[in-house]
């Protein structure tokens, strides 16, 4: 038999083992690229990230006999329910207070909520409750005409008590 014949490329003339530095990093930088555009669209479905919350402006007014204290802003976006936390202040029987600047975090600048509410609690001194002069976080029905419309960083939300 010819050696000739009998005669293999060695490994490193055939390419079989070695590897192609261009092709890799072209591989590494595509890989890399669509790992980005994975987390940029998965990140883009998220309203608070990168400034993109609403910052309202919330007038709540108290039509109560007695004080209460506003402790949150409940509100509805695509179905889901989300909690932004007031300031525990307290509201006197007809008085009412601008909370500005609320942001919203799960409710991105000229979008619309479906709706929302208030958590606070009642002023309960004065009937023998040792403990706390405020009673149990109640909430108010929603409401849903107060807030048609998109949610600007401008707008002022009218809600009250009542």
């Amino acid at each position: 038999m010819n050696s000739y014949y009998s005669h293999s490329a060695s490994n490193i003339e055939s390419g079989a083992s070695t590897s192609c530095p261009v092709r890799n990093r072209a591989w590494r930088d595509f890989g890399i690229a669509a790992i980005g555009i994975i987390v940029s669209l998965s990140t883009a479905g998220n309203v608070g990230a990168g400034g993109l919350a609403c910052d309202a402006n919330f007038k709540i007014t108290n039509e109560k006999s007695k004080a209460v204290k506003v402790l949150s802003l409940i509100y509805q976006v695509e179905g889901k329910e989300h909690t932004e936390g007031l300031s525990n202040r307290k509201l006197s029987s007809g008085e009412d207070h601008t909370w500005k600047n609320q942001s919203l975090g799960k409710l991105a600048a000229h979008n619309a909520m479906e709706k929302i509410r208030i958590e606070y609690r009642n002023d309960t001194s004065g009937e023998g409750k040792i403990s706390d002069p405020w009673g149990p976080a109640v909430k108010t029905v929603w409401f849903t005409t107060e807030v048609a419309g998109d949610c600007t960083n401008d707008r002022t939300y009218e809600l009250r008590i009542p």
